[in-house]
C-alpha cells in the first residue's frame, strides 16, 4: 500500500495512549500511526473459513419436537377439563331446570300460604314421554313434550264444583332445538318412568349408557324426581253426623288429572270416630278398602285441592268444598262438616 503522505491519514481506531478510542478533530496530529500489516486476501480468507450455523441437527430436531408435543399434550388436556367441567355444570343446570318446571318453585308463599306452580300441580301428574324423532320403537329419545306444548290438554281454568284452578299454563320450559332436550355434550336427554319416579339422564362426555369402570365426566348423571316430592296424603275427620251414622257417610276430593277435574269419594264410609284418610295403596293393604276403614287408595298431586263431607241419603244441592293446600307427605286438614 503506498503511502505518500502519512500525516494527513486518520484512522478511525488508532492504539496507543488513547485506549483505542476514536479521536477528537485536533488529535490525529500528535499520535503514531499504526496500520494494518495483513493483506486484504488475508482477511477474505478468514471470512470464507469461518462456519457459522445454518440449521438444526436431526437431535436437535427431535428435541424440540418432543418439547412441543408435550406442551400441546398438556394444553390439550387442560383446556379438554375446562371444556368438559363447563358441559358438566351445564348439564346439572338444565337437569336442575327440568325439575323445576315439573315441581315448580317451593319457595313462594302468600300470606302464609304457599304458591303451587308448575307442570304437576297444574295438571296433576307427570308429562307423557312422546316420540319426537319419529323413532317409535326405540323409547331412549322420548321427550316430555308436554313441558313446552299444550298439545290437547286443557286450558288453565276455573272449575266451578272444586271451585280450583287447574290445567295447562306452561309453557314450563322454552321449546328444544328440534324438539329435543339436549346436555351440555348435545347429546339428547334420557327420561324414563318408574313407580312415580320420573328420572332424568345424560350419558356424559362419553355419550354412552354406563357399563361400568366409567369415571371422571364420562360417568352418567342422574336427576330423579320422586313420587314422595309430588304426592301427598290427606286426613281429617268428619264431625255433624249421628252416631252410628258412620256408614253413610262421603268423603269427595277434587283433584286434577291430566288437567282435568276429577272427584275422588270415599265410598267406605269414614271411621266411627271420624277419621277419614286419602293416600296411595301400599302393597301390603288390602284392596279394595274395608267398610269403615275411613280410608281411600288415591294418589293425590301436590297443590291447591278441595273437598267436603255428605251423607248419601241427603246429599247438598250445592255443596261448598274446603280448599286447601297438598303439600308432598301427610296433609292434616281438621274437622270438616258434614254439609
Amino acid at each position: 500500500m503506498d503511502i505518500k503522505n502519512k500525516k494527513n491519514i486518520k484512522p478511525a481506531f488508532p492504539s496507543g495512549r488513547h485506549g483505542g478510542m476514536p479521536l477528537h478533530i485536533g488529535q490525529a496530529q500528535d499520535l503514531p500511526l499504526h496500520l494494518p500489516t495483513r493483506s486484504l486476501s488475508h482477511w477474505a480468507g478468514t471470512w470464507a473459513y469461518t462456519r457459522f450455523p445454518k440449521g438444526f441437527t436431526l437431535l436437535e430436531l427431535v428435541i424440540v419436537i418432543a418439547i412441543i408435543g408435550f406442551l400441546t399434550m398438556i394444553m390439550t388436556g387442560v383446556y379438554s377439563g375446562e371444556d368438559d367441567q363447563a358441559r358438566f355444570e351445564q348439564t346439572r343446570a338444565q337437569m336442575e331446570e327440568i325439575k323445576k318446571a315439573l315441581l315448580g318453585d317451593s319457595g313462594i308463599y302468600t300470606n302464609g300460604q304457599r304458591q303451587f306452580s308448575g307442570y304437576i300441580a297444574d295438571i296433576g301428574g307427570l308429562p307423557a314421554l312422546e316420540d319426537v324423532s319419529g323413532t317409535p320403537l326405540d323409547t331412549s329419545d322420548d321427550q316430555p313434550k308436554g313441558l313446552w306444548d299444550q298439545g290437547v290438554l286443557p286450558d288453565w281454568e276455573h272449575k266451578p264444583a272444586s271451585r280450583t284452578w287447574m290445567g295447562w299454563r306452561g309453557a314450563y320450559l322454552e321449546t328444544p332445538p328440534d324438539g329435543v332436550l339436549k346436555d351440555g355434550w348435545g347429546s339428547p336427554f334420557v327420561f324414563s318412568v318408574s313407580n312415580g319416579d320420573f328420572a332424568i339422564e345424560s350419558y356424559g362426555a362419553d355419550l354412552c349408557d354406563d357399563t361400568g369402570g366409567e369415571t371422571g365426566f364420562d360417568t352418567d348423571l342422574e336427576i330423579t324426581v320422586k313420587q314422595t316430592e309430588y304426592r301427598g296424603a290427606v286426613a281429617g275427620r268428619a264431625t255433624g253426623f249421628t252416631a252410628g251414622n258412620e256408614a253413610s257417610i262421603r268423603v269427595r276430593l277434587y283433584i286434577s288429572i291430566d288437567g282435568a277435574e276429577q272427584a275422588e269419594t270415599m265410598d267406605a264410609g269414614v271411621a266411627a270416630d271420624g277419621y277419614f284418610r286419602f293416600e296411595p295403596r301400599d302393597p301390603a293393604e288390602p284392596d279394595p278398602e274395608p267398610a269403615g276403614s275411613g280410608r281411600k287408595y288415591v294418589n293425590i298431586p301436590a297443590g291447591i285441592r278441595s273437598i267436603y263431607v255428605f251423607d248419601i241419603a241427603s246429599p247438598p244441592a250445592n255443596p261448598n268444598p274446603l280448599i286447601f293446600a297438598v303439600e308432598p307427605a301427610g296433609n292434616w286438614i281438621g274437622d270438616v262438616e258434614v254439609q
